[in-house]
């Protein structure tokens, strides 16, 4: 998953929010992903749309994630918090 190296870094002590699909549409303007910037599956929903990629569902979206991550050895786990579930050990790039 390019995501992983394009659009995330490692923080060990970040947790981020996997989120889910919020559409913006506006007419004449791409359409945008409401919380982008800080849930997981929108940032990839927004990446692969840029990329003129077909986006996988939340749930297989998380799943390689974290598979990809534990591939390329990078210490990441789920866990759920009163916000929703999310993914401790990286976090969206600035």
């Amino acid at each position: 998953m390019q995501i992983v190296t394009q659009c995330t870094e490692v923080d060990p002590d970040a947790w981020t929010q996997i989120g889910d699909k919020r559409e913006v549409r506006e007419q004449g303007y791409e359409t945008i992903y409401e919380n982008a910037d800080s849930w997981l599956y929108a940032n990839y929903l927004q990446w692969s749309q840029r990329a003129h990629k077909t986006p996988l569902a939340s749930r297989r979206f998380k799943e390689l994630l974290i598979q990809t991550c534990t591939t390329l050895n990078i210490d990441v786990y789920e866990s759920r918090r009163n916000s929703g579930r999310g993914i401790t050990g990286i976090r969206i790039r600035s």
